[in-house]
């Protein structure tokens, strides 16, 4: 019976006090510490409240809101799910006030101090905000942002919310020495009893890893319900919480080897997506790994719409051609792609970056040089194209074009500063690009057999700039350098070496200096313990970044440590696939573990 709306006597309500509860879940800086879960409630005795607070009789209501406020958080996210399902006005305007006045402490002193740093504020945040934090604690390393997320997923108000912090905890990257057994057990303890379908999730999720085939059926079910959520209730969710669940149920069948549903999975996902082609992108490069070329001419002409309207996606469709050897098929595709956006010196710019880093190399050139040619000479867009492009050529060792792209950078720069144009936005100054520009050609005199030649643009290169981290660690590996030349660039070194201390006591939160200091350190001389220390450091500000990884590998090959050497550097060319550098540098490792294995 729908009971009609009564209007709360101001009286009553103010006789009930606001009970502020704090909920304290167990620290995850240790795994190895017990989580502490809200204390239990009975699920019947809160139902029986819930319905009470329908009832003709008023003092019945008052009497079962009181019980409901005493009760507090420990029952928050049952009222929470039974505001979502109620048809009652009265019920739901009693539910709505019960979850207004129990306040949640978001921040436990047992969290680790980062939490607490990214939780100080969470009460007063806006929505876009409280998204982004939860995405922030998410990139904390393994189990630290856990209780936290947990919270969130269990005493947040916004279901979409609640959502959020459930897949990303879904999505953490978690290292090869995760302790999952420890992690599982903190997950269940803080989600258990939880009604709300975010914690179903995080269950699922623990489910698939000790049972990929039960997961899946579990994931399949909570996915397709999810679906009908964002159809008929779009605050409740959004595309990409609903996209994170099939992209999870994509990978657990392609564990089960059952590249249909997988494929499937993906398909679901290009329908929901709206602002970008992500998951489109996803869907053909699978299709590409697994030579699946019928299914993927099916793909392209079902999606041929969306395609003809994304750079990026057109270049993987020109890339699947290509593999199959169908010239005629790559230049449409590639044609296409160039038309798309083709006075937008900017865009130019994106497409190339995401070229190069899928390795897409003769076409990230062609972007690039498309937005150079675009701008003027020193104008912002233009000196980042041609400082991009210089360095993408330098990772593919083609130094000697690298160091040209830069020299006419540095004539545009010098235009522009006689102009009194400010070149802040360019992210480099004249002096510094000409020391580019000179280690570039130095490199290409190295490759040349030219070591007099090389040395002449290093010492050049010092001259414009004397802390260039990069000339100086070659002039340090210059065999035979004249012993006043050797002395000053380890004095040059000493002096960098203390900047980048300073740099890091100034701004102790800036991942940049630490991994600076460890990069130079680990390719001359100085504590190695120290540059393997501040390696870490960065890491834990930035986690699984791959040029950080590929540092801290060198801190472990300056150590003696190849086992770690190769591991670590292995880690960051999981994360950047495509980087010639860091595939150089892993090959170096591995040689020096091989022949340290050999006794040689």
């Amino acid at each position: 019976m729908i009971v009609p709306l009564r209007t709360f006597a101001s009286a009553a309500l103010a006789s009930v006090a606001i009970l502020s509860v704090s909920l304290f879940a167990t620290s995850a800086r240790a795994a190895e510490s017990e989580p502490t879960p809200p204390p239990p409630v009975d699920p019947q005795q809160i139902a029986a409240l819930i319905k009470l607070l329908g009832a003709d009789d008023y003092f019945a209501r008052e009497k079962a809101q009181a019980e409901l406020v005493r009760i507090g958080a420990k029952g928050f996210d049952i009222l929470s799910e039974e505001l979502d399902r109620t048809r009652d006005i009265e019920t739901s305007e009693r539910l709505a006030y019960l979850l207004r006045v129990i306040r949640i402490n978001w921040v436990d002193p047992a969290d680790p101090v980062e939490v607490r740093d990214q939780l100080q504020n969470y009460e007063g945040m806006d929505e876009t905000t409280r998204v982004n934090t939860i995405t922030q604690l998410s990139t904390l390393p393994d189990s630290a942002p856990l209780s936290a997320l947990c919270r969130i997923v269990r005493f947040e108000r916004s279901p979409m919310l609640s959502k959020w912090a459930a897949v990303r905890i879904m999505e953490q990257k978690t290292t090869a020495e995760t302790d999952w057994p420890a992690r599982e057990k903190l997950l269940r303890t803080a989600l258990e009893g939880s009604p709300r379908p975010a914690a179903a999730w995080v269950r699922a999720y623990l489910t698939a890893q000790n049972n990929p085939a039960a997961g899946v059926v579990e994931l399949q079910k909570l996915a397709e319900a999810e679906e009908q959520v964002l159809r008929q209730y779009p605050h409740r969710s959004r595309p990409d919480i609903v996209m994170s669940l099939l992209r999870r149920q994509s990978e657990l069948f392609k564990k089960l080897d059952r590249p249909q549903d997988a494929l499937a999975a993906l398909i679901s996902m290009v329908a929901l997506e709206q602002n970008d082609a992500t998951a489109l992108t996803e869907v053909l490069e699978t299709l590409i790994e697994r030579k699946a070329w019928t299914e993927l001419d099916q793909v392209v002409l079902r999606f041929a719409d969306r395609i003809q309207q994304d750079a990026m996606v057109s270049y993987t469709v020109a890339r699947a051609y290509q593999l199959q050897g169908k010239t005629a098929e790559v230049a449409r595709y590639v044609a296409a792609a160039a038309k798309l956006n083709a006075e937008d010196q900017r865009q130019h710019i994106i497409t190339a970056i995401a070229l190069h880093r899928k390795g897409y190399h003769e076409w990230s050139d062609v972007e690039y040089r498309a937005s150079i040619a675009l701008g003027r000479p020193g104008d912002p867009l233009t000196l980042t194209a041609q400082i991009m492009f210089g360095e993408a050529l330098h990772e593919r060792q083609l130094d000697l074009e690298a160091g040209k792209i830069l020299d006419d950078a540095s004539k545009g720069m010098e235009a522009a500063v006689a102009n009194g144009i400010d070149l802040s936005e360019s992210g480099r100054n004249l002096s510094a690009n000409r020391a580019r520009a000179h280690y570039f050609y130095a490199a290409h005199a190295e490759s040349q057999g030219d070591s007099k030649e090389q040395v002449r643009h290093l010492l050049e290169g010092l001259g414009e700039d004397p802390h260039d981290t990069e000339v100086l660690i070659a002039l340090y590996r210059v065999k035979d350098l004249h012993a006043t030349v050797r002395e000053r660039v380890i004095k040059l070194i000493g002096e960098s070496i203390a900047d980048y201390r300073a740099q890091i006591q100034a701004s102790p939160e800036d991942d940049t200096p630490y991994n600076q200091l460890a990069w130079l350190i680990s390719n001359t001389e100085g504590d190695f313990k120290e540059a393997v220390q501040a390696s870490l450091k960065s890491l834990e500000i930035k986690p699984d970044n791959p040029g950080h990884l590929d540092t801290l590998g060198r801190c472990y090959f300056a150590l003696g440590d190849y086992e770690n050497a190769v591991k670590q550097q292995s880690r960051a060319i999981e994360l950047d696939p495509h980087s010639e550098p860091m595939k150089r540098q892993l090959a170096e490792f591995q040689a020096a573990l091989a022949k340290q294995k050999a006794g040689k």
